[in-house]
């Protein structure tokens, strides 16, 4: 069995910056589909799998492994890497303009994860992207549950001021 692994981030950039771009995208698509074959043998096999696949092109692949990803992150109760993978979800939505109602499941609990972590600001910045982006699609109540959430952002930020605007 041969692994590879980068000892320090300026090797990996350097030898990144010699391989054309095409060529990463299509090691990291290999990469992804040989975890994908040992996916049951490895318990962590979801987060190198979406590290691959975010690494790719590959749409589909991507939305399934960082759910896989953040729900076993979740089940881990790692926050931060439960955010990280929402993230890569949303903003993969946000990128294609795409809307279902899980997008705004997802787009309310990763701005309370990353509330959570203290990140306030940085989930205004996707409630308030949410909600120009999906403006004509989400119900009421959604709309409701985003701007609560954001008030609730601005309450724990002691703004008491700004958080009765919601």
């Amino acid at each position: 069995k041969i692994q590879f692994q980068f000892l320090h981030s300026k090797i990996k950039d350097f030898l990144y910056s010699k391989i054309n771009k095409n060529t990463i995208d299509q090691y990291h698509f290999i990469l992804a589909n040989m975890w994908e074959e040992k996916i049951y043998e490895n318990d962590n096999a979801v987060f190198k799998i979406a590290y691959h696949y975010n690494n790719t092109k590959n749409k589909n692949k991507i939305l399934k492994y960082n759910t896989l990803a953040y729900k076993k992150a979740l089940s881990f109760y790692s926050l931060s890497e439960v955010a990280h993978y929402m993230l890569k979800i949303l903003n993969l939505y946000f990128e294609n303009k795409t809307f279902n109602l899980e997008i705004i499941n997802i787009l309310i609990e990763s701005s309370l994860v990353l509330q959570t972590l203290g990140k306030v600001e940085e989930s205004f910045y996707y409630l308030n992207k949410g909600l120009k982006l999906f403006s004509k699609d989400i119900s009421l109540e959604d709309e409701i549950n985003i701007l609560s959430t954001i008030g609730n952002g601005y309450y724990y930020l002691n703004d008491l001021s700004n958080a009765l605007k919601y």
